[in-house]
């Protein structure tokens, strides 16, 4: 899951503070990590994402606005995430199944309800990412942008840790 992430944190970190730099460095970090994945099994998100990451880049080089980019690289990302629940793999479980058996846990549906779950509620929180990211980038409070897209995704993944232990057993007793 790290290897999907590292490109969007590279562009969301950088491109903010720098759009010419930061977008060169995006373009660097999606350069450099299939060096990464000669060790892992690449996913269709993986190369999604680094083509996004690339083209936001580019629109940034063309002098798009940061204010535009930004938020319209959350809200991809968020849909990303949430019409991957569409397909037969949601996106999460691509990645957490290694943590489970490896692909027979495609074949659990439990493991697979409450990877859907976890999924949507992440495309939910970047879609509303998006939207608080215009808002706060067009205003006066663009300095709380950094700090609420950082603790947001920190406290989705405290909940995630915990839902993935509880909803499981829950469904169990409820059975």
């Amino acid at each position: 899951m790290l290897l999907l992430l590292i490109p969007w944190i590279a562009f969301w970190v950088g491109a903010p503070i720098d759009a010419f730099y930061g977008s060169l460095a995006s373009i660097g970090v999606c350069a450099v990590l299939p060096l990464v994945f000669a060790k892992n099994k690449k996913t269709v998100y993986d190369h999604i994402s680094s083509s996004a990451v690339i083209i936001f880049s580019l629109l940034m080089f063309l002098n798009i606005a940061p204010q535009i980019v930004v938020p319209v690289s959350y809200l991809s990302f968020g849909l990303m995430w949430a019409f991957s629940c569409l397909t037969k793999i949601p996106l999460t479980a691509h990645y957490s199944m290694n943590n489970y058996n490896g692909e027979s846990a495609l074949e659990n549906p439990l493991f697979m309800k409450t990877n859907s779950i976890l999924t949507f509620l992440w495309g939910i929180l970047y879609i509303l990412t998006s939207v608080w990211t215009f808002f706060l980038m067009n205003s006066d409070f663009s300095v709380w942008t950094a700090i609420i897209n950082n603790i947001l995704p920190i406290v989705m993944g405290i909940f995630t840790k915990w839902f993935q232990t509880w909803y499981p057993a829950w469904y169990a007793r409820k059975k």
